[in-house]
């Protein structure tokens, strides 16, 4: 009767792992499919991306050596995901969901990356089948992983590259391939060069440290010798795009509110993560080093959220690092541990999964308030889209793409390096009183000191003066030039 009763308990427990789990993978997959239909954009920075992609299909470059003439666009990644966008755009268009799709599928792929990564370290299919059910059920992943943004395609080549170095550890055909996973994850965000290759040169350190020198000479090489042909044939442009121009102001309140929210947001597994490195250290032998060193990379890369600008995509490599160590602490409790402290993690799973959920809504229901303001982009797009002569705007950039225009001015980055001192806005400012701009779409919001967040001071005042608002759709105003020019 009682083994009776321990059985019944036990299935009822996994149950609920799987029951929460499909609430967790239902959650993303409805979430995509939101942001997939949304015909309106959902995030600042989609809008330059798509408008890099347009321009690489039409055989345009992306990083102009020259800044300080129009358009006042900077490309602050690398290539390959504007690529991968401009071969999608060629094809079905570029329009608000072009750069999600390829985003959505980089995200399925990070997925599948690290079940193929837990079943290629324990042997244990269900331990690899809940590792990527739950990192498809982080908030944070369902968030970004549909939005036309470069970090999910980066996260994907690196998981990859990461999966290679395992698969094929004394293979020289298996470095190579993960090599260029690798180099395909940097130059799709310049961030990833830290976590990913240090999880595969650990790894391969186990066991061959020639291998491991090679791979992190080879990888080095790699990367100045292409990053080098990258800015020789753009004229240094590259650099002044996704270094230069990239380097934001830097605070530390960012961090710590950032990794506190994130400490509430995934409190049960961090707990379940310490409890396998108190593991660790009673039994060294087992330490997998390079999900340790992922960790390690994915935490110290997820410190430069910092950065003014930033989001929770500067803590994807973190959670994944983490969805990878829970994988193989569930197929090492199930090998090692009694049934019922195996029960005790199920539970702790199922409750991260909807408590993560519960608190993430403040980045999940984004789309959702978005899509609701839809049924008013078509008489915007109209009036956009018809209008003569040049238009610029802050959120709602891809729709100058979508309308065919060229984005002309990203006020945010160039806000920033005029505070800087690295711009100098005179021509801008200049042509918004000389009423060059036909429209000008600023997002409704609250002012800070008097000016809006993404223009400077002296732009908002130009605009005040010599513009008036004339509607607002979409959470958007849309301001003309004043009859007459000025006040």
């Amino acid at each position: 009767m009682k083994k009776k009763l321990v059985f019944i308990l036990q299935t009822a427990i996994w149950a609920i792992l799987w029951i929460t789990l499909a609430i967790g993978v239902g959650f993303f997959f409805l979430h995509t499919s939101q942001a997939l239909q949304a015909r309106i954009p959902l995030d600042y920075g989609e809008g330059p991306l798509l408008n890099q992609a347009r321009w690489l299909a039409e055989g345009r470059p992306i990083y102009r050596a020259d800044i300080n003439d129009y358009p006042f666009t900077i490309a602050n990644y690398p290539p390959l995901y504007p690529l991968a966008v401009s071969l999608v755009g060629r094809y079905l268009g570029f329009s608000y969901e072009t750069g999600r799709m390829v985003s959505a599928m980089a995200t399925l792929g990070c997925g599948l990356a690290l079940m193929l990564i837990v079943l290629q370290t324990t042997g244990d299919r269900v331990a690899s089948l809940v590792a990527g059910a739950l990192f498809f059920s982080f908030p944070y992943v369902i968030f970004w992983g549909s939005l036309g943004r470069v970090d999910m395609l980066a996260l994907a080549f690196s998981l990859w590259g990461i999966w290679a170095a395992i698969r094929w550890p004394n293979s020289l055909a298996g470095t190579g391939v993960s090599l260029l996973f690798l180099l395909a994850a940097i130059f799709t965000r310049q961030s990833y060069l830290l976590a990913a290759p240090l999880a595969v040169v650990v790894h391969l350190a186990t066991g061959n440290g020639r291998r491991a020198l090679f791979f992190a000479l080879a990888l080095g090489i790699s990367v100045l010798a292409i990053g080098g042909i990258l800015c020789w044939r753009t004229e240094g442009g590259f650099f002044i795009h996704t270094i230069v121009a990239n380097a934001n102001t830097f605070m530390p309140s960012l961090v710590l509110s950032a990794w506190l929210v994130a400490t509430i947001v995934y409190a049960p597994l961090i707990v379940v993560i310490f409890w396998e490195f108190l593991h660790y250290a009673r039994q060294p032998e087992k330490r997998p080093w390079f999900a340790i060193a992922y960790l390690i990379g994915g935490t110290l890369s997820g410190l430069t959220v910092g950065k003014v600008g930033s989001n929770v995509n500067y803590l994807l490599e973190w959670l994944a690092s983490m969805g990878l160590l829970a994988g193989m602490a569930l197929a090492r409790w199930h090998r090692e541990l009694p049934r019922a402290l195996c029960s005790l993690l199920l539970l702790t799973f199922s409750f991260q999964i909807l408590w993560s959920l519960y608190w993430g809504q403040f980045v999940t229901l984004g789309v959702w308030s978005r899509r609701a303001l839809e049924p008013e982009m078509p008489q915007l797009e109209e009036i956009v889209c018809s209008v003569p002569g040049p238009v610029l705007a802050d959120e709602m950039m891809s729709l100058l793409v979508v309308c065919g225009r060229d984005i002309l001015l990203q006020p945010f980055e160039f806000t920033r390096l005029a505070k800087e001192g690295r711009w100098d806005q005179t021509r801008v400012v200049e042509d918004i009183q000389s009423g060059k701009f036909r429209l000008i779409l600023i997002k409704k919001g609250p002012l800070t000191n008097g000016v809006k967040g993404g223009w400077t001071p002296e732009m908002w005042a130009a605009i005040q003066e010599h513009y008036e608002p004339v509607t607002v759709l979409a959470d958007t105003t849309v301001y003309a030039v004043r009859a007459g020019g000025t006040r």
